[in-house]
C-alpha cells in the first residue's frame, strides 16, 4: 500500500497546476520540468511495479491486482502524454488537420490535473479501491 502511495504523490506532483515553474519559461520548458519530475519518480514506479507479485502471492485478490494495474495505467498515460508534447509548441497547428489539432489540444489538458480527466478518475478509482481493500488488512497487521 505504502508503494501506491508513494506512486499516487507522485502523480498528483507530476500534474499539480501549481508546479513551480519559471514564468517566463517556454511551453517546452514547462513540459520538461514535468517530464523530469516523473523522471526522478522512476525509482518509485520501479517499486509498485515489483510489489506486484508479492500482493498477488499475499492477497491472491484480482481485484488489488486490477487497482495496481490501473494505477500503473494512470503514469502510463501521464508518460505518453508528456512524452509525445516534449518538442511541440502549442501554437504550431501549420498544416495540421483538424484532428491532429484537437489530439494536440486534448493532450494538453491532461498536463495538468483537473478533477475528472481521464487520468484523474483512473487513479482516483485505483486508490479509493485500494484503500478500501488494504487499510483494513493493515490495521489488523498493526494490532
Amino acid at each position: 500500500m505504502s508503494s501506491a502511495l508513494v506512486v499516487d504523490d507522485l502523480l498528483n506532483s507530476v500534474r499539480n497546476v501549481y508546479l513551480r515553474i519559471e514564468p517566463k519559461s517556454s511551453y517546452a520548458e514547462q513540459i520538461f520540468a514535468r517530464w523530469k519530475k516523473y523522471d526522478d519518480g522512476w525509482d518509485k514506479i520501479t517499486r509498485l511495479q515489483d510489489m506486484r507479485p508479492k500482493a498477488e502471492a499475499f492477497f491472491d485478490d484480482e481485484d488489488v491486482l486490477s487497482d495496481v494495474e490501473q494505477l500503473l495505467k494512470a503514469l502510463g498515460e501521464t508518460q505518453a502524454t508528456l512524452l509525445t508534447l516534449q518538442g511541440h509548441e502549442p501554437d504550431t497547428t501549420y498544416g495540421m488537420d483538424q484532428e491532429t489539432i484537437e489530439f494536440y489540444r486534448d493532450l494538453r489538458s491532461l498536463v495538468r490535473k483537473k478533477d475528472g480527466d481521464k487520468i484523474d478518475v483512473l487513479q482516483r478509482k485505483a486508490m479509493d479501491s485500494l484503500k478500501r481493500k488494504l487499510y483494513p488488512v493493515m490495521r489488523l497487521e498493526k494490532g
